[in-house]
């Protein structure tokens, strides 16, 4: 399953992430980095500084240390720059391209020719004449940029992934198949998305206009300093470095209120949209990924809110660590390192499947 490995590449909005892993049955950690990109590079998923951001991936592979033998790299597109949707499908209705392109148009408000499309018929639906038809959607605008981004280090694109997908890998790579409902948060900078899994196949996505921004931007608004102060605030409370006074913990603890709210939300919103198994009503379980998964009591709050087990992902916990790593700084960056860990253990022969 892993003859011919990928450079993992996660382009985010405020940095660049990067892994490879080697071993055939134990997936072992090679390389690893990440470099920031400077604020506004990247704005709703369009890059607007592309020297900026072929600088940040330089610095990104240069991070990673070690002798680079990959060329193909694995990477990924999330939030609104990405459709993800199933589609149920009864015999007698429109063809299945016709309709993945009518589902495109309406998603994406724009001409099918400025898109790249892909779907595949994976399962049968709730009777046997009916069809299960995942569609996945790009802007042509977005791909084609990433893939300049990548040729500028010398790399050839591998997979264009979704970060839905990504997730998903590392949380069955690391956790299990896991039955039931599922949930994955990846709580991104500005903001997060809500993956759901039926035993453990892909099943719905939604975003919440919340993010680890909105955390920073509370602190320094209470504090009355910088944004940049208070994300170093923010990153030594979640550390254990330094403790956050009582009134700005008060502060955080009213934006993880609005976040549970709209959460909550959305939970409520999937079970009545009719994407949920008729045999599951509620769920089970949730994992926290990004770099907004350590906020302060967000997963407590959550866990008591939802009445839900909830754990922050650790993408490294079944992947064979050398000692070369810090595992301190592993644990702390792991939630992060989650999108880009799942690019990892994709292969080139997946294109090929």
């Amino acid at each position: 399953m892993f003859e011919n490995p990928m450079v993992a590449i996660d382009i985010g909005s405020t940095s660049i992430k990067v892994v490879e892993l080697a071993g055939k049955q134990q997936r072992k950690l090679s390389r690893m980095g990440q470099f920031p990109i400077p604020p506004g590079s990247i704005v709703n998923g369009v890059i607007r500084d592309f020297h900026a951001v072929e600088r940040a991936l330089a610095g990104a592979l240069r991070s990673a240390g070690g002798r680079r033998l990959l060329k193909r790299a694995a990477m990924s597109l999330g939030g609104s720059s990405v459709i993800v949707k199933r589609i149920r499908m009864s015999e007698g209705a429109m063809g299945v391209e016709d309709q993945v392109l009518a589902e495109a148009e309406q998603h994406f408000q724009m001409d099918v020719n400025d898109l790249y499309f892909d779907f595949q018929t994976f399962s049968q639906g709730m009777t046997s004449a009916e069809k299960i038809v995942l569609l996945v959607g790009a802007k042509k605008e977005i791909v084609d940029d990433r893939v300049a981004v990548l040729k500028s280090a010398g790399l050839k694109i591998g997979v264009m992934d979704c970060d839905v997908f990504a997730l998903t890998n590392t949380v069955e790579q690391n956790y299990g198949l896991l039955p039931g409902l599922i949930a994955i948060i990846n709580v991104g900078t500005t903001a997060s998305q809500v993956i759901f899994l039926g035993n453990g196949q892909y099943l719905y996505t939604r975003e919440i206009g919340l993010g680890g921004d909105h955390f920073t931007k509370a602190i320094a608004d209470a504090m009355g300093i910088s944004y940049e102060d208070a994300e170093r605030a923010k990153q030594k409370d979640q550390r254990g470095e330094s403790v956050l006074s009582p009134e700005i913990q008060k502060t955080i603890a009213g934006v993880n209120e609005q976040f549970v709210s709209d959460l909550q939300m959305t939970v409520d919103f999937f079970f009545q949209s009719g994407e949920a198994p008729i045999d599951q009503d509620r769920v089970k379980g949730i994992f926290l990924s990004g770099g907004g998964a350590s906020s302060r009591k967000l997963a407590e709050s959550i866990a008591q809110k939802l009445s839900v087990p909830v754990e922050r992902v650790d993408p490294f916990k079944n992947i064979l660590v050398p000692k070369r790593f810090s595992r301190q700084y592993l644990r702390w960056v792991g939630p992060s390192f989650s999108t880009v860990l799942g690019l990892g253990l994709r292969r080139f022969e997946d294109t090929r499947e």
